[in-house]
């Protein structure tokens, strides 16, 4: 992915709601990690009302200027009040409900200022190098990720999520994980990874619908986007719960030096409100 900065146009502030997500939808966190860690993925179908689409699809195609780059990631999306996420992450249910799938997946996990990570992805069209799809693993111990706009195109050319679920163990020792992931995530690797015919059959793609939620362990699933057809947006939410090495003062010195990394890209562009992407600066720690 290649690191983009840009301003967002203003956006006219939404009504704030206690609750936005559906009734119910919070009710069997103990049966949604069950299901992350048997089957990888989790789905909560039809919890996103259509009011909440409506406005985040307005925002993705009318306030968000991408100037001809192929992705953009907008990172702490959510801390900007009065947007489509922060009203669904201010929803008084949802951190609670992160917090129990977490909890369930991963005893003992940080949870550091009860914070939820957040970003707001887009893709715009085909992935226009020949570098490998940006297999990863997050630094949290769930990821959820709400569709916003899913393009429509033949099976692997759809924007699905691809997962290798549950690959990796919760890791006790931060050296461990930082190692695994300088392996792991770099383009040579990834390109052995998926050609390797033994993964195959343990590789789990999921076409994503707007008006559902999708749960995973983001730190334990290696996983990536397939592409997108020409001409196509995709637009996605993404919120990041439980931090798996949250009292290591190593990843905590190297996110230390990332913030400053980004202050000072986005004090080179002239801009308050920017989106870089993570992958290149922060790409051990997150």
């Amino acid at each position: 992915m290649n690191t983009v900065c840009t301003p967002l146009a203003a956006v006219p502030p939404i009504a704030p709601a206690e609750r936005v997500l559906t009734d119910g939808f919070d009710a069997s966190a103990a049966t949604v990690a069950a299901a992350v860690d048997s089957h990888g993925l989790a789905c909560l179908r039809d919890v996103v009302p259509h009011d909440w689409l409506t406005a985040a699809r307005d925002f993705v195609t009318h306030s968000v200027e991408l100037n001809g780059a192929q992705e953009l990631l907008v990172e702490d999306f959510a801390a900007r009040p009065g947007t489509f996420a922060h009203q669904l992450v201010s929803d008084e249910r949802v951190e609670p409900f992160m917090r129990q799938v977490a909890t369930a997946c991963r005893a003992g996990v940080g949870f550091g200022d009860g914070a939820i990570e957040s970003e707001l992805r887009l893709v715009n069209g085909p992935p226009r190098s020949a570098k490998p799809l940006w297999f990863h693993y997050d630094s949290t111990a769930i990821t959820l990720v709400i569709p916003i706009l899913i393009p429509t195109s033949t099976p692997g050319r759809s924007g699905e999520l691809v997962l290798y679920p549950n690959r990796r163990p919760f890791r006790r020792r931060v050296v461990t994980n930082i190692l695994e992931k300088c392996l792991s995530q770099n383009d040579f690797y990834r390109r052995w990874f998926v050609r390797y015919p033994g993964r195959r059959s343990d590789v789990r793609t999921e076409a994503l619908e707007p008006g559902n939620a999708y749960v995973f362990s983001g730190y334990r699933s290696y996983h990536a986007t397939l592409p997108s057809p020409p001409g196509s947006l995709r637009a996605t939410l993404i919120l990041h719960f439980g931090d798996v090495h949250d009292n290591s003062r190593l990843l905590n010195s190297i996110r230390g030096v990332e913030r400053t990394i980004r202050r000072s890209i986005r004090t080179r562009r002239s801009s308050p409100t920017v989106a870089v992407q993570s992958s290149k600066c922060a790409w051990l720690a997150d």
